[in-house]
């Protein structure tokens, strides 16, 4: 079977959501063949990692948006809006691949949150989203919800 992740935060040095994407990837990848879409910002920790351990069988191809919008979106105050730019990117790299690839499952990974999907549902192969997350908590925090 041939998976495509998409996992916005997958890196085997950190934990919550990067690890969570990273998990997915990896122990999927030893039955099937795994490609997984991810942030540029990944790449250093993945390659490390992949230089030292054998045995895992994906393909990482890495997304970055335009140096303009991450220079205008960076920090935690626009995450959440440098996300929803990176999904679309990742979907288009995500229709170019699909056309040589010819994936089975399209899986949403991570980030975990129920508030976006992305785009990737938008490609004529089976879509599965999460595990998905999100809670009280996270929408206090994002000045969604006053009570806990």
């Amino acid at each position: 079977m041939k998976i495509l992740y998409s996992a916005f935060e997958c890196n085997p040095a950190i934990g919550s959501d990067a690890y969570v994407g990273w998990s997915w990837a990896k122990s999927m990848s030893l039955k099937q063949d795994v490609h997984v879409l991810t942030n540029e910002g990944n790449q250093k920790d993945i390659e490390k990692y992949l230089e030292k351990n054998e045995g895992i069988n994906a393909t990482f191809h890495y997304i970055s948006v335009p140096r303009i919008l991450g220079k205008v979106l960076k920090g935690r105050k626009f995450y959440f809006a440098s996300y929803v730019i990176w999904q679309w990117y990742a979907y288009k790299e995500a229709k170019k691949l699909n056309k040589k690839e010819h994936f089975d499952i399209v899986h949403h990974v991570a980030i975990a949150d129920f508030r976006n999907m992305g785009f990737l549902w938008k490609l004529d192969t089976p879509f599965i989203f999460g595990p998905v997350g999100g809670s009280r908590d996270s929408l206090r925090i994002e000045g969604l919800c006053t009570e806990i």
